[in-house]
């Protein structure tokens, strides 16, 4: 079995993010933080069988995007996996911190 490398990429684009995150069957959504917890909500992305829990509010994506401009945030991704198959690998991170996946 070869194994390929695999590029984590970067991008703040709407468009790029929409496209991948919907290629894969995913939807935009927030964990909402509970009661006792005192973090704002977190930009999440939800894919079949990949439930984010009790937690996890589906949004709109013209309000995930409004969040994540506010945020100043950036989409970290990878297309493939090493086996070659269509990677469902993803976060939300601080624009500042989005050098560290280059």
């Amino acid at each position: 079995m070869s194994t390929i490398m695999t590029e984590t990429k970067v991008t703040r684009n709407h468009e790029e993010i929409q496209r991948w995150v919907e290629e894969r069957e995913g939807k935009p959504g927030k964990i909402v933080p509970s009661a006792h917890d005192l973090d704002a909500p977190t930009l999440h992305i939800d894919f079949p069988g990949h439930s984010g829990g009790e937690g996890m509010e589906e949004m709109e994506w013209a309000e995930w995007f409004r969040v994540f401009d506010e945020a100043d945030l950036a989409f970290v991704y990878k297309d493939d996996t090493p086996t070659g198959e269509q990677s469902p690998f993803c976060k939300v991170v601080d624009h500042a911190k989005a050098c560290d996946y280059d």
